[in-house]
């Protein structure tokens, strides 16, 4: 890395060794010439391996902040294009850009995870005098994603008769962390009209037959492992009322319905439906 520009204590020792080096009287002149460069040596290198540990810590910081950056990527490309966007203002101990061929390592671990390693060189002011010209940094961060879970089915159907799944026209629904989950295998296992829009986050069906007519549907997965009845032996069975207490056909723009047995309703247009809370049966 670039050597950063003399401190204050530097110039200091240097004018000192100068004026030192001139002086005639006695033997203090040859003395000075081989005490100072150890004084010098010895107070700069303390300056020199400050700064090498300054910059180090700079270093750590745009790495730690590429590594974690590049674990969500999912390709090692990806990755490594992360982190050197995070180090490309950098400059190399010539002024030019840095090689991150020769001194950047990305390495995609098994666990998920992404250990990005980074050799840099600092440039000593004082140590250069006792021939050290190079102060090597290494700087090492690890990162991992975290796993998104899988998203949770939020409507189950069970049926597997023909036509149990009918999309019409108008339908609308958005649930983008919400499965759908459709155990039929009959042909079709569900039929799709234009004008209608489901999207969530995964609509699997278990059969392989379909109808769709049009309309949007996102996410779709056929021949999938469709979730069961979760709720088997553990509710207990709800008591079916006799008789209806919603049938026919329903209009307006809000439409709110009550606890108890729905019978074969129908809304026009595209209401606003509230279930008021309580035990709700569709048939």
């Amino acid at each position: 890395m670039a050597a950063s520009p003399k401190s204050p204590i530097a110039k200091q020792l240097s004018n000192a060794f100068f004026r030192n080096m001139q002086c005639s009287g006695g033997n203090f002149g040859v003395l000075s010439a081989l005490v100072f460069p150890i004084l010098i040596a010895t107070a700069g290198g303390a300056v020199d391996i400050y700064g090498a540990f300054t910059e180090k810590a700079h270093l750590q910081e745009k790495l730690d902040s590429g590594v974690l950056a590049a674990a969500v990527e999912p390709t090692p490309s990806g990755q490594r294009l992360q982190i050197e966007n995070f180090l490309a203002d950098l400059a190399g101990n010539d002024g030019e850009a840095v090689d991150f061929q020769k001194t950047l390592s990305v390495i995609s671990n098994t666990d998920g995870s992404v250990t990005g390693t980074f050799n840099a060189q600092f440039v000593p002011s004082f140590l250069s005098l006792v021939g050290i010209d190079l102060l090597p940094i290494s700087v090492s961060s690890t990162a991992i994603a975290p796993k998104s879970k899988a998203p949770s089915t939020c409507i189950y159907v069970l049926g597997n008769t023909n036509q149990a799944v009918l999309v019409n026209s108008g339908a609308a629904v958005k649930a983008p962390s919400c499965g759908v989950d459709v155990s039929l295998v009959s042909n079709p296992a569900f039929i799709m009209n234009s004008g209608s829009t489901i999207e969530t986050a995964r609509f699997c069906v278990k059969g392989r037959q379909y109808i769709k007519n049009g309309g949007t549907l996102s996410n779709l997965l056929v021949g999938c492992d469709a979730a069961s009845d979760p709720y088997v032996g553990k509710m207990i069975e709800p008591k079916v009322p006799s008789s209806c207490t919603t049938s026919g056909t329903k209009d307006g723009a809000t439409v709110s319905l009550k606890p108890g047995l729905h019978c074969e309703v129908t809304f026009n247009g595209s209401p606003t439906i509230t279930f008021e809370p309580g035990l709700h049966v569709v048939k």
